[in-house]
């Protein structure tokens, strides 16, 4: 198994027809410093577009980001005061 960058992306449509991605960006293994390496990828993949990022809660894993874009929005799309009457997939688009 080769220690090369990764990718996963999920779309994620709703039902007002914006969109969030949810991304999972892996790499970094041979940087001599894999936070800064991760935060050029992860500049590289946003391109200006609002994201959340999490990182790992011990800050020992340097080489995984998972990043959500747009989710500060998504309060446009959703009436969080009427949220338990609303189920998931009412939310998004099949």
């Amino acid at each position: 198994m080769t220690l090369e960058d990764r990718i996963f992306e999920k779309k994620i449509e709703l039902a007002s027809g914006r969109c969030l991605y949810l991304a999972i960006l892996i790499g970094g293994f041979t940087s001599e410093n894999p936070t800064q390496y991760m935060n050029n990828k992860v500049s590289k993949y946003i391109k200006g577009i609002g994201y959340n990022e999490y990182i790992d809660v011990n800050l020992d894993n340097p080489w995984v980001r998972v990043i959500i874009t747009d989710l500060n929005n998504l309060k446009d799309d959703i009436d969080f005061k009427k949220l338990t009457d609303q189920t998931l997939q009412q939310l998004m688009k099949s």
